[in-house]
C-alpha cells in the first residue's frame, strides 16, 4: 500500500510541528508549511501526489477558504478539511467545494485522523 502524503498548512509553526509529528506517527508522509503561498507552490508542482490537505481557516495573506478554491483550480479532486478555533461561515464552505470537512481547534488527534482516512477513501472511490 502506498503510503499517502498529507499537505499540512498552518501559520502557527508549534500547530504546523504538532501535525507532522502526528502524520508521521501514523504512518502518513507530510509536507508542511506555515506559509500558504508555499504550500500553494508546492501544490501545483505535486498535487497527483497529495492526498488530502489539512489548512487552517484563519492565516495572513490568503485564507484557508481561499487556499481551498485556488487548491480546487489545480486538482478539483483533491479534498481539504480545515482546521480553526473560529467557527466558520458556512457561505464561505459552500464556495469552496472541495472542503469536506471544517474541524474545530484544539484538534482531537483521532477525529483529524478519522477524517483523514475517511476522505482519502471517498476521494479514491470517485476515481
Amino acid at each position: 500500500m502506498k503510503e499517502r502524503l498529507v499537505l499540512v498548512v498552518d501559520d502557527e509553526g508549534l500547530v504546523k510541528e504538532y501535525l507532522e509529528e502526528v502524520m508521521a506517527r501514523y504512518g502518513y508522509r507530510c509536507a508542511a508549511f506555515t506559509d500558504p503561498k508555499e504550500a500553494l507552490i508546492f501544490f501545483e508542482m505535486h498535487s497527483a501526489k497529495v492526498d488530502v490537505v489539512v489548512a487552517d481557516i484563519r492565516m495572513p495573506d490568503i485564507t484557508g477558504y481561499e487556499l481551498a478554491k485556488e487548491l480546487m483550480k489545480i486538482s478539483p479532486n483533491t479534498p481539504v478539511i480545515l482546521i480553526s478555533a473560529y467557527f466558520p461561515s458556512l457561505k464561505a464552505v459552500q464556495e469552496a467545494p472541495n472542503v469536506k470537512r471544517v474541524l474545530s481547534k484544539p484538534l482531537s488527534t483521532k477525529l483529524l485522523l478519522e477524517a483523514i482516512e475517511t476522505e482519502i477513501s471517498e476521494s479514491s472511490q470517485a476515481m
